[in-house]
């Protein structure tokens, strides 16, 4: 048996083996029925967590918290609507009474779609930044509450390149992606006083199911687009979950113990 020590925290593992860096953390993942959300939970469930699963379907937060139980971890899955400050309340409620505390929020929950400007309706613009923009402020300020009466805490943004870059067609989602740079700026100055560890993920386009359902303003299939993307691309494809999923371990565990207000980037080159 070895000790290991990482942020304050020292840790018993077998010699020869890596130790979880997650290990009897209590992590809340929004948006974790699918695509990135998914991959985030169950690369935290792999480092020992125990996740709290939300989706806005019931069905998919029950299919990533089978996923999760095959893998031999806890999950819980909670559905909810992270546009809506009333369900994010009863969701932390219901995370608290089964897990007692939130060591780890990663705001995920999104949609993607696009719409040229004079075109886009006003439900398009509002549903883009509520799900975005106010779900990662309804959540965070649940996760505060909680973190701070424990004086550590860790909260991972999703952000993306579009919200640093701006992309046509997608301006509602560049500008709510923006608001939650900034918003994870402002936040991490504000709590890191309270023991709060607040970063943002800004990935470029990962290939996941959402993206490949999504459809353009003509209501085509989104090919055209996507083979646009890969012209913009130095590395020249999408990337992947697995190639984003180290990042929100690494900023949810104590290796990232030096990381404050910073907003990391996987994105094969196209914005430097």
């Amino acid at each position: 048996m070895a000790l290991r020590s990482s942020g304050g925290v020292t840790t018993v593992h077998e010699e020869g083996t890596e130790p979880m860096k997650l290990r009897d953390r209590v992590a809340l993942v929004t948006g974790a029925g699918a695509g990135l959300g998914r991959a985030i939970a169950l690369a935290f469930a792999r480092e020992g967590a125990m996740v709290v699963v939300n989706d806005i379907s019931a069905e998919r937060a029950a299919g990533t918290v089978a996923e999760i139980e095959t893998l031999g971890g806890q999950a819980l899955a909670v559905p909810a609507d992270v546009a809506d400050s009333g369900q994010v309340r009863q969701m932390f409620a219901r995370a608290v009474e089964e897990f007692c505390t939130i060591d780890v929020l990663v705001n995920n929950a999104g949609l993607f779609h696009a719409a040229e400007i004079r075109n886009m309706e006003d439900e398009q613009w509002k549903r883009m930044l509520a799900v975005h923009l106010d779900g990662t402020f309804y959540c965070t300020r649940e996760a505060v509450r909680i973190m701070e009466a424990r004086g550590s805490g860790k909260i991972v943004n999703m952000a993306s390149i579009c919200g640093t870059a701006g992309l046509g067609l997608i301006a509602h989602y560049s500008a709510a992606k923006g608001g939650i740079i900034a918003f994870t700026k402002a936040a991490a100055k504000e709590l890191i006083g309270k023991g709060i560890y607040v970063n943002a993920l800004a990935p470029g386009f990962v290939e996941t199911e959402g993206l490949r359902g999504s459809t353009t303003v003509e209501g085509k299939a989104l090919s055209d687009f996507i083979q646009a993307v890969f012209g913009t691309i130095p590395l020249g494809r999408l990337g992947t979950p697995e190639e984003v999923t180290p990042l929100a371990v690494f900023l949810a565990s104590d290796e990232s113990s030096f990381m404050v207000g910073q907003v990391l980037s996987a994105n094969g080159g196209q914005v430097i």
